[in-house]
């Protein structure tokens, strides 16, 4: 008796999944994996005898799959390694909490102690390279030049100085907030400089990714852009 040609192959695994229509997206590794794996091993089971699935194409898919899987370990493991920085930062940024430190930025505050006498904040600048001369020119809330203070040989990195709050007049700087440009110049030659302006840490925020330092009336910075603590 003659056998039949087998004109006809079902392939449990293409049937399934053309059957479910819902986005695998969501799903974790693991349950793509047992879900492929399911289907696998039914499509060998109905495989046509005459016509078995070829080795490379069985390689490819298993391939495929682990490559699925690698990758969304890889991204628990990155994810998890980026909250255990973002703590540490916070940990980090707790500890600033009352301290003075140095962030970019050109703002300036003035105000008296308890027995009147004219404080003001710290004036920071970070050079590229030694220079021989830095020029602060120091502003007014209306953008008046009030006083010009020049530093000589200053060395490269980052420097702060305090202000003694005396006006080009000879007076003492009324209370209130000012700002300050900086010209630092070695011969006849700039010097790259940037401004760095003080304030103390009053608080910390966590929002998403980000640490916030909460600077009181100077608004909030990052905690990475923190360059010195004083």
């Amino acid at each position: 008796m003659a056998i039949p040609p087998v004109t006809s192959f079902y392939d449990p695994a293409a049937t399934a999944l053309n059957n479910n229509k819902k986005d695998l997206s969501g799903e974790s590794a693991a349950s793509l994996e047992n879900r492929f794996l399911t289907l696998l091993i039914a499509q060998l089971q109905n495989q046509d005898p005459t016509n078995p699935m070829d080795n490379a194409q069985l390689t490819t898919q298993l391939a495929q799959i682990q490559t699925v899987a690698g990758v969304e370990k890889l991204n628990e493991t990155t994810s998890g390694l980026t909250q255990q920085i973002q703590d540490g930062k916070s940990l980090s940024a707790v500890n600033l909490i009352g301290r003075t430190v140095l962030v970019p930025g050109n703002k300036l505050i003035v105000g008296m102690d308890a027995e009147e006498n004219t404080l003001s904040t710290p004036i920071g600048f970070e050079l590229a390279s030694p220079a021989e001369k830095v020029t602060i020119t120091i502003k007014n809330a209306s953008g008046a030049v009030v006083a010009n203070v020049e530093l000589e040989n200053v060395p490269s990195g980052i420097n702060s100085f305090v202000w003694d709050g005396k006006l080009e007049d000879g007076s003492f700087a009324p209370t209130g907030a000012y700002s300050f440009d900086l010209a630092a110049t070695s011969g006849d030659s700039k010097i790259a400089s940037n401004s760095l302006f003080s304030s103390t840490v009053f608080g910390v925020i966590r929002g998403g990714n980000q640490v916030m330092l909460d600077l009181g009336l100077l608004g909030e910075v990052s905690y990475d852009d923190v360059r010195q603590v004083l």
